[in-house]
């Protein structure tokens, strides 16, 4: 079997927010070597939902059939799944991602209410 290994791993647990709904866990990490040929190094991969993983949670398979490893044990980040489309439309980091939620936290904070 075929590997991508990444670096930064991250499982996404994605939630449908209203329901309080779990929906997938996804991976997302940044590649270092991909065996089969899809990914060039640095490249931000947000997998398919993850069918299985090790112990150690640094080696997935995905439903789509596919083999990730990880250099070290992936973290978990609770994601919405608006949040989840976002990164993967615009392939944003989980960071990036916690840096938009900060922004938007502080919009929210700080914007007076409207009065008439």
């Amino acid at each position: 079997m075929t590997i991508t290994y990444m670096t930064n791993g991250m499982i996404l647990k994605v939630y449908q927010k209203k329901e309080n709904e779990h929906i997938a866990d996804i991976l997302y990490g940044e590649v270092t070597h991909d065996e089969t040929c899809r990914f060039e190094p640095g490249f931000r991969v947000i997998t398919s939902p993850i069918s299985d993983s090790n112990n150690s949670k640094t080696v997935f398979h995905t439903k789509s059939r596919n083999c990730y490893e990880l250099e070290n044990p992936a973290g978990n980040l609770i994601v919405s799944l608006q949040e989840w489309k976002l990164m993967r439309d615009q392939l944003f980091s989980p960071a990036e991602l916690l840096a938009i939620r900060l922004i938007a936290e502080d919009e929210r904070t700080s914007t007076p209410p409207v009065t008439e």
